[in-house]
């Protein structure tokens, strides 16, 4: 019994490993991106008690902090282009500050125990940006909460996933669709974490 019961263990750890792979092989790159995307931005907005968003398009998944509602993607692509600007001038003066920084320690008087200034912040912290690129010839749609109607994100339209810092999320159901076939995945609102998923052939998609 006990050398049955050690050869099925054996078996059960060689199994899961390779299933895992299979998994990570199989599932295609926006739908794990999303997945591991919702779980950081959930785990930030609780860390850092700040609200996280995804915002979708037809063409990427972004992940980033929440700062207002954008209505359109025209909107929101000036928004980004915008924080791009800001980051760039912002990771120029942390670099010169750096250098005064270290600067300042290395003109310290001699033999005493002054500290150097604490390090400056990490400028992926300030302007926490993720993109996720979507396939090209792929459909995207959302359903509301309480809607019965699949929404599709074509041309200026987005859609936006808050995660609150009480870790709380929006009700979230996508589907990815691509040649008629259909990934549809719907999100708990109490952890963000995916509650159902099915694949089905829709004609006429």
């Amino acid at each position: 019994m006990v050398v049955a019961l050690t050869i099925m263990a054996v078996l059960l750890s060689l199994a899961f490993p390779a299933m895992k792979a299979l998994r990570e092989t199989e599932e295609p790159t926006h739908i794990s991106g999303l997945l591991d995307l919702s779980h950081v931005l959930r785990a930030k907005a609780i860390s850092e008690q700040r609200p996280y968003q995804i915002v979708i398009d037809h063409q990427k998944l972004y992940g980033l902090r929440y700062f207002y509602p954008y209505q359109e993607a025209t909107t929101f692509q000036e928004f980004l282009l915008k924080q791009a600007e800001e980051r760039e001038q912002r990771k120029q003066e942390i670099e010169r500050m750096e250098v005064e920084r270290m600067q300042m320690a290395q003109d310290g008087p001699e033999g005493t125990d002054a500290e150097p200034p604490p390090p400056l912040t990490n400028i992926d912290d300030e302007y926490f940006v993720r993109e996720i690129m979507l396939p090209e010839d792929m459909r995207v749609e959302v359903r509301p909460w309480g809607e019965l109607v699949w929404q599709p994100l074509e041309g200026d339209v987005i859609h936006r996933w808050v995660f609150q810092p009480n870790g709380l999320c929006d009700p979230l159901q996508i589907r990815f669709g691509q040649l008629g076939k259909w990934h549809e995945m719907t999100f708990e609102v109490l952890t963000g974490e995916l509650a159902a998923q099915r694949f089905y052939t829709q004609q006429g998609t």
